[in-house]
């Protein structure tokens, strides 16, 4: 076994970065033979299997371990691609792999497919369990259609591959980076329904009708780029207020926290806030799945911990198992009303289950984006802790004081 783990038994869809006219041929060979191929790689059929938070996981050990990473994830790649596709290691660190005549979606499906039990043989236990040191990421680039032989090792589809990845990262936050200059925070005032206090405030990005795509972006970056500003628009205001009394929710997106590119760049801008960060700011974080690992929670929220004062998950509606993610530092789960038009009979009672499901005296229950006086006076009879939105008080353009409410 060499210390890379790449074996030496090659086949016909393995590619060898060692045989520089073997991989040539293989990458022609692959791009004529596919008559999909072409316009496949261009639709996003390129998918990378990271092992990066396989190698931070291990530590000093990785170096002893990979060669067997490598084989097992090499094993269940076999089991998912078909003689149309081919793939790669392209690094200790990374599998690249070409799916053939598959459209975007499905050989996304394939890549995560492989991913998970990957994760779930390294881990010995349910696939949901939530160890994500594999992940997976779509690549979007043009292969030469006339000269394929550009990709004529390893490192040139590896660089294809990366620079395909910063150009749409780059596309991704263009208008964003565009729209930087009228981009603000507002400042919602959180109700303590209990005390008739507010002493906490949520901010949100205000941001022109129309700059960023409903969808959000595929690769995060749109999100990264978000969290960046909100948190370099908020280090400015702390600064100014060092003295300040009341809490301050802020928004983060769980993909700058999981992906590790992204969560340098969240960190960065963590450490340099004011001290006081550490005892009033708690972060909002948005795009959690309801099914989400206690583990997966633990291991990112461990990164950025030291900042803050806790974590607040925005869940669904139907989100009900917040006793299952104790100690990460999850303090309150919060659900929106933002789509809501009206009080209905259904609604009163996934906002009420929301509460009896994921309360338990254990953590604070939030509604967000509280429509109008109905929602918000629906909130205090089903026993919510906290209510912002419309309905409740308007958007501040400042940070504002702490004081009793009617």
């Amino acid at each position: 076994m060499s210390n890379t783990g790449y074996f030496e038994s090659f086949d016909r869809q393995k590619l060898d970065p060692a045989d520089k006219d073997g991989f040539k041929s293989s990458m022609i060979d692959f791009c004529r033979t596919n008559a999909m191929a072409a316009d496949a790689l261009m639709a996003g059929n390129v998918e990378m299997l990271g092992l990066e938070s396989l190698k931070e996981k291990f530590g000093p050990n990785w170096g002893k371990v990979r060669g067997k990473v490598h084989l097992l994830t090499e094993t269940i790649i076999k089991q998912v691609i078909t003689p149309n596709d081919v793939y790669v290691l392209a690094n200790a660190e990374q599998f690249i792999v070409l799916f053939g005549q598959c459209d975007k979606e499905t050989a996304n499906k394939k890549a995560q497919q492989i991913a998970k039990e990957v994760n779930r043989r390294l881990h010995g236990s349910s696939a949901d369990s939530g160890f994500h040191g594999v992940t997976v990421k779509s690549m979007v680039f043009e292969i030469p259609r006339d000269e394929p032989e550009k990709l004529a090792d390893v490192k040139a589809l590896t660089e294809t591959v990366e620079e395909a990845r910063q150009e749409k990262q780059a596309e991704e936050t263009e208008a964003f980076e565009q729209a930087r200059e009228t981009i603000k925070l507002v400042y919602w005032p959180v109700t303590n329904i209990r005390k008739r206090l507010v002493s906490m405030y949520r901010a949100e990005l205000s941001i022109p009708d129309g700059t960023m795509p409903e969808a959000g972006s595929e690769t995060g970056a749109l999100e990264c780029a978000m969290d960046v500003a909100a948190l370099q628009l908020a280090q400015a205001m702390m600064k100014d207020m060092p003295r300040a009394k009341p809490l301050l929710l802020l928004p983060l997106h769980m993909s700058s926290l999981t992906s590790k590119q992204f969560r340098e760049a969240v960190l960065s801008e963590l450490k340099l806030l004011p001290e006081w960060a550490e005892r009033r700011l708690m972060l909002l974080i948005k795009g959690l799945d309801d099914d989400v690992p206690q583990t997966v929670l633990h291991n990112t929220f461990a990164y950025i911990s030291p900042f803050c004062a806790g974590f607040v998950g925005a869940f669904s509606r139907t989100f009900a198992r917040a006793e299952q993610l104790q100690g990460a530092g999850l303090i309150g789960t919060g659900c929106s009303t933002g789509d809501t038009e009206g009080i209905t009979p259904s609604l009163v009672e996934e906002l009420s289950n929301f509460v009896v499901k994921n309360n338990g005296g254990q953590k604070r229950t939030f509604i967000f984006e509280a429509p109008d006086l109905d929602t918000a006076t629906t909130a205090r009879k089903v026993h919510y802790d906290y209510v912002d939105g419309p309905g409740v008080a308007p958007a501040l353009s400042a940070f504002g004081p702490v004081f009793k409410i009617a």
